[in-house]
């Protein structure tokens, strides 16, 4: 694979050498006295470096402001520490092309590394040429060409093989390689040489532009990044900065766009190779980038990294309301891309193969804010929030080298993580597909994501219950720590919609591509202030919706509740009758409802089978009441004597008692056919007289006695009779007497 690249690049250079450039700010040269040629100042090629070119390079420089420069083809080289060639004029310099015209930075080995070119002036424009750092196994020590202080930013910007400083620059058909730290880089230098001027310089184009093998000195370990680090063209700080049609090869990172870069930079046509990574650099790397970008306000399209060593594209804090159209990464060796920049958006976006340098170690897509947000004191701290992030039209897809060359199982990856604590991530992700034999298959948010809704289009290549998936990503959503989701239309009342409507109502929606409108609908319902889960087939019909359908327990409501709780239950639905319909049948399960009506538990098996809910009372089991649940406790009552009062005429009501009492206090009491006879009933009712005595009672013909003759009752003062019968029917009631009982 990477002699295929290699070759590809050899076809391109050709054509990158002979392209069209830019007009040169510095205004149209015509006429010899405007021309330069820096052979007439004794320079000349020696590919051996035993010559050194500076004084020539210098005067030629020096002849030529205000004017063209020419150098002819060959090989010059720099072979002093303080050999760079400062363009402190406007001019044009050109070469004879990228591949023939090289100046090579030869200070001795072991010396501090400096520039090979700094172009300090406005208005300058040089063109096919070649720049050679020459860093590679010259042991060059840290530069000292801006000061040298371990305290500075800039100290690294001296290793950067060509500088750019000055406002209006153009260059195209440039090749840059081997340097210390940037082949080129874009950026101004404070004065005192401590610190970048942000957003300097301004108005710089760079077209068809080749670098590689950047980044191979070793910084020392009292610098801001040590080891080996570097782009092929990094912008510094520069703004209003236009780089198109470039390819880095091999180098540290392939492109920067770094941290105090200024607005309005355009990157076209971007093609990156083979960032290799320093081995040393601990934790999270300082090399192996295909693109960084740490600035915002940019605009990024058609950006191509291939087999990066660490991340593709790494978006970071500071590069918010950046724009990116048409990427490609392919065989990242950890994540494809990691955004940390608010308010980015992504479009046409396409990961091949993440993930290649440890299987299953990084997902493919990694969203977090490092910058932080803390208090006074510099605690607390926080991580800023991602807001209004857009990735549209997002596909990941392919397996890892570890997995092809071990022979499986497949080590699984996420293919979008968000991590980091309370990111707050807020936007949308529309992804087309996560596909390959061994494609990542899980979304991890272990972050506070709140109205960030993913759309995915495709299936995953694996089986939700897959046991081959692996213990990295065995769900498809990997829910950690706090998640809120919200969608920014409130869906409608759940309770309140027509029988019928069930449209897309809810904040989140999870379903398949075979059946899209068969879904899980989560949200939050705003009418009746209830968070709401519903089965259903979108515009048509609910659905059934299944809990621990594989076994285990289900466990609805709160624990330990007191008795004085208000919420905390488990609800369920209920009737205004009896309950008529047949359920649909599902193995092994009954359905169930409350009839509100009646107070009945119901349950089908076969048929509606009732439970009362309500426990009857003594004048339940008198009266029959239906639809009660009888209780001991309401056994025994049922038996107390109902106590009577004295009249003429009494008629027993036998829905209303089983057994009575009576004082007799009028000379005749007429026992009259009781009411509500309940064949089988028995009972009695206990005649007591009063303190005169002499009292009589009378018997209904519904009364039978032994022989016919009712039964003369005890008449002597407080003297108790008890009469007691078994009821056939409300006209034969089977009575006895106990007369005389003390």
């Amino acid at each position: 694979m990477q002699r295929l690249h290699l070759a590809l690049l050899f076809v391109i250079l050709p054509i990158l050498a002979h392209a069209q450039g830019a007009v040169p700010l510095s205004g149209p040269i015509s006429g010899p006295d405007q021309i330069v040629n820096a052979a007439d100042f004794g320079l000349i090629s020696d590919p051996t470096c035993a010559t050194d070119a500076t004084s020539s390079l210098r005067a030629s420089i020096a002849a030529a402001a205000r004017k063209k420069l020419i150098l002819p083809a060959g090989t010059f080289c720099l072979n002093t520490p303080t050999s760079t060639l400062q363009i402190t004029n406007s001019m044009e310099i050109e070469g004879q092309g990228a591949a023939n015209t090289i100046i090579v930075w030869n200070s001795p080995a072991g010396t501090p590394y400096a520039p090979t070119i700094d172009v300090l002036a406005k208005g300058v424009t040089i063109h096919d040429l070649g720049v050679d750092g020459n860093a590679a196994g010259k042991n060059y020590t840290d530069s000292v060409y801006y000061g040298g202080l371990t305290t500075s930013l800039m100290a690294p910007w001296g290793e950067v093989a060509f500088v750019i400083e000055g406002d209006n620059f153009t260059g195209y058909n440039l090749k840059g390689r081997n340097a210390f730290t940037n082949c080129i880089g874009i950026g101004k230098v404070s004065s005192d040489g401590l610190s970048p001027v942000f957003g300097s310089p301004s108005n710089v184009n760079l077209d068809n532009i080749y670098t590689e093998f950047c980044g191979n000195g070793l910084a020392g370990a009292n610098q801001p990044i040590p080891g080996h680090n570097g782009f092929g063209i990094d912008n510094g700080s520069g703004s209003f900065v236009n780089i198109s049609n470039v390819i880095d090869n091999q180098s540290f990172s392939n492109f920067g766009n770094d941290l105090n870069a200024g607005g309005s930079v355009n990157w076209t046509n971007a093609w990156g190779y083979f960032a290799r990574k320093d081995p040393s650099q601990t934790g999270q790397p300082a090399s192996g980038f295909g693109f960084y970008s740490g600035s915002g306000a940019g605009t990024f399209s058609n950006i191509n990294i291939i087999s990066p060593a660490s991340f593709g594209i790494w978006a970071d804090a500071g590069s918010s309301q950046s724009s990116w159209s048409n990427i490609t990464i392919r065989g990242a060796g950890q994540q494809c891309l990691i955004i940390g920049a608010t308010s980015s958006k992504w479009n046409n976006v396409e990961c091949q193969s993440p993930s290649q340098a440890a299987a299953g170690a990084y997902a493919a897509v990694r969203i977090r804010n490092d910058e932080q947000s803390c208090d006074a004191n510099g605690q607390n701290c926080q991580p800023l929030p991602i807001s209004n992030l857009m990735i549209d039209n997002l596909v990941i897809e392919g397996q890892t080298n570890t997995e092809v060359a071990q022979g499986g199982p497949p080590s699984w990856s996420y293919a979008i993580e968000t991590t980091g604590g309370p990111n707050n991530v807020t936007g949308l992700i529309n992804m087309n597909a996560a596909l390959g034999t061994n494609g990542p298959t899980a979304f991890k948010l272990d972050a506070v994501v709140t109205g960030l809704q993913i759309n995915h289009k495709e299936a995953m290549t694996r089986a939700f219950d897959d046991a081959s998936i692996g213990p990295l990503s065995p769900y498809r959503f990997a829910f950690g720590g706090l998640t809120n989701i919200k969608s920014l239309t409130p869906n409608q009342s759940w309770q309140s919609s027509p029988f019928g409507d069930f449209s897309n109502n809810g904040s989140l929606f999870i379903s398949d591509t075979t059946t899209p409108l068969k879904r899980i609908a989560l949200g939050w319902d705003p009418i009746n202030n209830i968070g709401v889960t519903q089965s259903i087939n979108a515009g048509v019909l609910p659905m059934p919706f299944a809990i621990n359908p594989s076994g285990g327990n289900v466990y609805l409501g709160q624990q330990s509740l007191s008795t004085t709780s208000f919420s905390g239950f488990p609800y369920m639905g209920s009737t205004d009758g009896n309950l008529t319909g047949t359920p649909t049948s599902v193995a092994a399960m009954v359905p169930f409802a409350f009839d509100a009506t009646n107070k009945n538990f119901n349950i089908y098996s076969g048929s509606w089978l009732k439970i009362p809910a309500v426990t009857a009372t003594a004048a339940d089991i008198w009266a029959g009441t239906p639809n009660r649940l009888v209780q001991p406790s309401s056994l025994i009552a049922q038996d107390a004597p109902v106590a009577l009062t004295g009249a003429s005429h009494i008629s027993l009501n036998m829905a209303a008692g089983r057994n009575y009492s009576l004082t007799l206090t009028l000379p005749v009491t007429n026992l009259d056919n009781p009411l509500n006879v309940v064949p089988g009933r028995t009972g009695f009712i206990r005649l007591s007289q009063d303190a005169t005595g002499g009292r009589s009672i009378t018997f209904s013909s519904s009364f039978k006695f032994q022989g016919g003759t009712p039964c003369a009752i005890a008449t002597a003062a407080n003297a108790v009779t008890y009469v007691r019968w078994i009821a056939f029917s409300a006209a034969e009631l089977n009575t006895s007497c106990d007369i005389a009982v003390r």
